[in-house]
């Protein structure tokens, strides 16, 4: 080693970190990614990004690099797709070997579950060190039942055993693993997810969507897929205009649900009240406005635009499955569904349009709670030890 001059001593000691995730359209599992990569330390990093093409992920990681003059490495894997084939599936595990392989890579860490399941067999077989995978909420819910349920579980199962480490984003996530034997216990923990305070300027949403001022804005952050259930959503909202109240009611966010979207606000005369949004890439600045978030979520891991709602010092009303109770709680920072009720729903909607300051001392509360909790630094210290220590 005598010789080598500071830069390449550095230099050998990055470790070689692969990130994979499945798909690289927006979404909670994507936002975490793209923080945990931009925020280790590239002195001692050396990332390399696997993912699906044409996602506004792969364009995050374009504009870091040409910002901070770094280099992440992205490498676009077209076998990936989001549907169970076994075709492409063999195709991807395959290409991601190759990749794996060539890289030599020292530490591989996967997100979602197509990604988590193929990533740890062929990070496994090329010999990877150190194999993470992170649960955001467990897939097999959308497989529903039976042989296909049955078939995906035993797979999890596997992979788990192949795991350096599984880390779950909710202690519900933990224990429903364990209690499947979708996870081994010592070879599992707990990271919440985290994010940055919000130091942008207030957005001006009134002027720009040409909303009346002093109308209730209400948003909804999420994919339109059938997870999300973005059509109680809008049953919610067709409830509230029967009751007579003033609103508008975002929905933020893009999917294959768009169309059944547009048709129901079409059926049931909602133009005027419901604004198709789209993917908006300034989702932080828009929740500064708004008065009440929503998430009516079938299953979930621990979203992120609840935490944002959160910094962004609103009430939110969610369904109270997955790891949402453990962000919300029920009359503090907002309110918990017990199941899809639409009225139960549009009552607690009601309730904050109607009362200011309870929306202000449940936002406050909200926001003390992601400060303390889901910050972002927290969540970076605890993957770093991990890579470090497991």
């Amino acid at each position: 080693m005598r010789g080598l001059k500071s830069s390449d001593e550095v230099k050998l000691k990055r470790k070689k970190l692969l990130m994979g995730v499945t798909l690289s359209e927006v979404g909670g599992c994507q936002k975490v990614v793209y923080d945990i990569i931009v925020n280790l330390p590239h002195a001692e990093y050396d990332i390399t990004l696997v993912t699906s093409p044409n996602g506004e992920l792969l364009d995050w990681i374009k504009e870091y690099n040409a910002q901070k003059n770094v280099q992440i490495k992205v490498i676009e894997l077209k076998s990936l797709k989001r549907n169970i084939s076994v075709l492409n599936d063999s195709k991807a595990l395959f290409d991601l070997f190759k990749i794996i392989c060539k890289g030599r890579y020292d530490i591989a860490h996967f997100h979602s579950s197509k990604m988590g399941i193929l990533g740890r067999l062929a990070a496994k077989l090329a010999r990877v060190p150190k194999i993470f995978y992170t649960v955001h909420g467990w897939g097999l819910h959308a497989s529903g039942s039976g042989v296909k349920f049955r078939l995906l579980s035993m797979l999890e199962k596997m992979a788990g055993k192949l795991s350096t480490k599984v880390v779950c984003v909710s202690t519900h996530d933990f224990y429903e693993g364990l209690h499947n034997g979708w996870i081994i216990k010592e070879k599992a923990c707990i990271i919440h997810n985290g994010i940055a305070f919000y130091t942008g300027v207030k957005y001006d949403l009134q002027k720009e969507l040409n909303i009346k001022e002093g109308t209730p804005i209400i948003s909804v952050v999420a994919r339109l897929s059938e997870p999300k259930d973005p059509l109680f959503a809008i049953r919610v909202a067709e409830y509230i205009k029967h009751t007579g109240c003033n609103f508008k009611f975002l929905l933020i966010g893009d999917g294959v649900m768009r169309k059944d979207c547009e048709q129901l606000i079409e059926t049931l005369n909602l133009q005027e009240q419901i604004l198709l949004m789209g993917t908006c890439s300034n989702v932080r600045e828009i929740l500064q406005s708004v008065d009440i978030a929503l998430l009516f979520s079938k299953w979930e891991g621990l979203p992120i635009s609840i935490i944002e709602a959160m910094f962004a010092g609103k009430p939110v009303i969610a369904n109270g499955v997955g790891g949402i109770p453990e962000l919300i709680t029920h009359g503090i920072n907002g309110y918990l569904l017990d199941d899809f009720n639409v009225t139960q729903a549009a009552e607690y909607i009601i309730t904050l349009l109607s009362d200011s300051d309870l929306r202000e001392r449940m936002g406050n509360e909200g926001r003390k709670i992601a400060l303390e909790e889901f910050n972002l630094g927290k969540m970076i210290m605890k993957y770093q030890a991990l890579y470090s220590e497991a």
